[in-house]
């Protein structure tokens, strides 16, 4: 709610939450910077007039796994490890450039956690940013 919010998603983006949410521990900075830098990227690099993100959340035995997806033009599978290293990122042409750190941030936020984070995605296809997180005990 936070993000949404603060940073005015609501006017840039439609988002949907299908199902419930669980509460997961994140220290206050830590799970705003989670939720902002994918659902900023999702609207920054959309090619649609009106950005679609649906949020969801599967429970594991040991975590949650959350999802966001994307109705963006979705990234080429050679890039789906490299836009979570530091100051890598990737234009709608495929080319990398070296400015983005938030990826990087939320991988190293994810995995303090005890998760992991990965994308789906094909060209043409949108995005799903998919991450773990342990359950709080």
């Amino acid at each position: 709610k936070e993000v949404m919010e603060t940073d005015n998603i609501g006017a840039r983006a439609e988002v949907k939450i299908e199902g419930h949410l669980p509460k997961v521990w994140f220290t206050t900075t830590g799970g705003v910077q989670v939720f902002r830098n994918i659902m900023d990227n999702a609207i920054k690099y959309s090619d649609k007039p009106k950005c679609e993100i649906t949020i969801q959340a599967k429970e594991m035995e040991d975590h949650h796994q959350i999802s966001f997806t994307d109705n963006g033009p979705g990234i080429a599978q050679e890039f789906h490890e490299k836009i979570f290293d530091l100051f890598a990122k990737v234009n709608s042409n495929g080319k990398v450039d070296s400015e983005g750190i938030g990826l990087a941030t939320v991988k190293k936020i994810i995995e303090s956690r005890d998760g992991r984070i990965w994308v789906e995605s094909s060209p043409g296809h949108g995005a799903s940013f998919i991450f773990t997180i342990k359950k709080t005990v």
